[in-house]
């Protein structure tokens, strides 16, 4: 077994993931990697539906400005004039006489406020609106900090970005909706969608014209919605947008190659299952990490100059990662377990093979990450009485020991860090290490030790602090890395 302390990895230091600073992100999403677009400047919610089931909703880095201005009563031009010169809307609050914890504080007040209108207006639900508010907190901090925000790549093109939380919920899954129109079974139908045929072309072959099939789904997908209406998961407003234009988006996505559009699967992601849809509770393959390299160049337009740009590319070009519908990554946007469980899957390669039963009541079969959140279910925690909780954002603390799992598992050169030497590097490299689990300690010593994660500017961990994409990408990156390195000595 290797030895941590002895050993040097090669560019790790260069690939560490330092929690909490070098934070630049476009988007404060605090959930799904779904896809979400605004066409508004206003904080009506009117954000554009995602093309694959799911639906954005939320504020805007503009509304930040704005508020900013208000607060500090100064013209808006003069902050974003402040920013462009590289300088953090903290410091410019201090410079006007406001200190930074008042000033957020008042920024949170400001945007809570205005989340509550949004649900006074219909267009954001009670549950969206307590998602928004749980992590408001940590990222308008990260925002506040973050030096020349609108200079460094970190807002899209026009110098706005979306600050929109996803439900992370599936709407309609297309495949599961094409199976049961043409009478098929889910599996052939991913089968051919691997091999590069469109939903419309499998349709022909199963004798059903691509008119009807494509007004049959529409229906499908129509009810689908009322459905969520009708459970208080869909505002009326997002439902109209989701049902906007829905036969042309439809016919888009039956008709591009290899399933390129699937209804319901998360953008973000490289969603090609590469597995098999039958699943093994004890047969579990260890495969090479490079195998799911993707064979087109993803050009991610909200990362240029962020400070993930390298470790986001890289998973990219390893098939673990796309960008949404507008070729964006969303770097600052959270992630859920189903989520991490795909690129857990995507990265390790880890593969299955042979059937299982449903191991969790709330991931059925049918489920877009059903078969990545079976096959690695053995990284994830299991106190949820049978449920994944699959939407459920997680923290840097569960992050790190489920990456270091799966790693450790993957990688037979490794091994774990021993509890007493754990506690001595976490009380020398945190200075919140008290407030790290005993169970979860000797992960996350393991990854300190590994170069994985640093301390941040505080020298502290923040354990319970949700983990944004780019972090994440970070971390996976770098022990993706250090496999490599490994496997070739």
């Amino acid at each position: 077994m290797k030895s941590f302390g002895k050993k040097m990895i090669a560019g790790g230091i260069a690939t560490s993931f330092l929690l909490g600073t070098g934070f630049v992100g476009t988007a404060l999403n605090p959930a799904a990697f779904a896809a979400t677009t605004s066409s508004s400047s206003t904080i009506s919610g009117h954000n554009q539906p995602q093309q694959q089931g799911g639906y954005g909703f939320g504020l805007r880095i503009d509304d930040v400005i704005a508020a900013a201005a208000n607060i500090l009563d100064v013209e808006e031009s003069e902050v974003l004039a402040a920013l462009e010169d590289g300088g953090t809307l903290a410091a410019f609050a201090e410079d006007k006489g406001t200190d930074e914890d008042d000033f957020l504080a008042e920024l949170i007040a400001v945007l809570e406020a205005q989340i509550d209108d949004q649900v006074d207006e219909g267009t954001v639900t009670d549950d969206q609106a307590d998602t928004l508010k749980s992590t408001l907190e940590e990222q308008l901090t990260k925002l506040i900090e973050t030096e020349g925000l609108s200079v460094k790549g970190n807002m899209p093109e026009g110098g706005i970005g979306s600050m929109g939380q996803q439900t992370g919920q599936q709407v309609y899954n297309l495949t599961t909706l094409a199976a049961a129109i043409l009478e098929l079974d889910e599996d052939t139908i991913m089968a051919s969608l691997q091999d590069g045929q469109t939903l419309a072309a499998i349709a022909e072959d199963a004798g059903v014209d691509e008119a009807d099939f494509l007004a049959d789904l529409v229906n499908a997908v129509t009810d689908a919605i009322g459905d969520a209406v009708d459970a208080g998961t869909l505002t009326d407003d997002q439902a109209d947008q989701l049902l906007d234009n829905l036969s042309e988006r439809l016919q888009q996505q039956i008709e591009s190659e290899g399933g390129m559009m699937r209804g319901g699967e998360q953008p973000g992601i490289n969603n090609n299952n590469n597995q098999s849809s039958e699943t093994d509770k004890s047969s579990t393959t260890k495969g090479s990490n490079n195998n799911n390299a993707s064979s087109t160049k993803v050009e991610l337009k909200d990362m240029k100059g962020h400070w993930a740009e390298q470790n986001v590319n890289a998973l990219v070009a390893r098939g673990v990662l796309t960008g949404d519908q507008n070729s964006n990554f969303n770097p600052s946007g959270t992630v859920t377990k189903e989520q991490v469980a795909t690129m857990l899957a995507k990265g390790f390669d880890i593969t299955t093979t042979s059937a299982s039963d449903q191991d969790y009541s709330d991931v059925p079969q049918n489920r877009w990450s059903y078969s990545y959140v079976e096959t690695t279910r053995g990284y994830f925690s299991d106190e949820n009485g049978g449920s994944f909780k699959p939407t459920e954002a997680m923290n840097r603390s569960d992050v790190v020991v489920t990456l270091i799992k799966a790693f450790l598992d993957q990688n037979d050169d490794y091994t774990l860090m021993g509890e007493d030497e754990a506690v001595d590097l976490l009380a020398n490299t945190f200075k919140d290490a008290d407030q790290i689990a005993d169970e979860a300690a000797p992960y996350v010593a393991t990854a300190v030790e590994l170069g994985v994660i640093k301390g941040d500017s505080n020298s502290k961990f923040n354990p319970e602090k949700t983990v944004t994409r780019a972090e994440i990408a970070t971390m996976l990156n770098t022990l993706l890395t250090i496999a490599d390195e490994s496997a070739d000595e």
